[in-house]
């Protein structure tokens, strides 16, 4: 599991992980591993994590893929991992919309497995792309309960 909270205002995003795959954060056409570790949730009782804080910028893109999607194995049982990914992710135009990002990673991995095969694992994925749309201002919705 991760576990993220942002702060819209601020753009800072605090993030902690239980057991999954490194975030990633594409900047500039850079793509960096955010460095955040934690066992799986629910192995140990009492287990605290530690988070990690960015402040983001316009045009960021923060991925959270699930183990499904790197260990994803193609006829050669290699694995499709980092590399691949942050290559799907520096392929794509500036302002591509998160839907799309993942449409290009869910594309990219069934493309390297071979469409044929279903997958062995999950394939989860969370894309946040930072953008100045008043419209992605989810703040001022209101409450329900």
């Amino acid at each position: 599991m991760h576990f993220g909270v942002l702060d819209q205002r601020t753009r800072r995003l605090t993030l902690a992980n239980a057991g999954n795959p490194y975030p990633l954060m594409l900047r500039k056409a850079r793509v960096d591993e955010i460095t955040v570790s934690g066992i799986p949730l629910g192995l140990i009782e009492g287990t605290q994590y530690d988070s990690v804080s960015l402040d983001l910028q316009r045009g960021d893109v923060i991925v959270l893929a699930s183990d499904g999607i790197l260990e994803c194995r193609n006829e050669e049982q290699e694995a499709f991992g980092r590399r691949r990914l942050a290559k799907v992710l520096t392929s794509l135009p500036q302002e591509t919309l998160a839907e799309n990002i993942c449409s290009a990673i869910l594309g990219a991995t069934n493309e390297f497995s071979g469409h044929a095969s279903a997958p062995d694992d999950d394939r989860a994925l969370l894309v946040l792309r930072v953008s100045d749309d008043p419209r992605a201002d989810f703040s001022t919705l209101p409450l329900f309960y």
